[in-house]
């Protein structure tokens, strides 16, 4: 079991950082992935993520890079039903 903090990242964070968005605050989100990568931290997202990732414009090798961290299960997948989206909406 693997004690490191979770970190949620919405699909806008996840879009900021495949497209390198200039506004977003990218030396932060590199260094998450970097503790992610070293098993300091762990993210979380919901499984929605792909079908919204599937319609973004981000570059077909960064979508590569986040198939690759979905499949060594580096970022954990949050299935949402109606009782998770109840207790994750005070928390935004």
């Amino acid at each position: 079991m693997n004690d490191a903090p979770v970190i949620s990242w919405d699909t806008s964070v996840f879009l900021a950082w495949l497209q390198n968005e200039q506004t977003a605050p990218l030396d932060a989100m590199n260094n998450i992935i970097a503790e992610m990568e070293f098993g300091q931290v762990r993210l979380a997202a919901s499984v929605v993520l792909f079908a919204e990732l599937l319609e973004s414009t981000a570059p077909p090798d960064q979508l590569v890079l986040f198939e690759k961290l979905i499949h060594d299960d580096t970022i954990l997948l949050m299935d949402v039903d109606r009782s998770g989206a109840r207790t994750a909406g005070p928390a935004i």
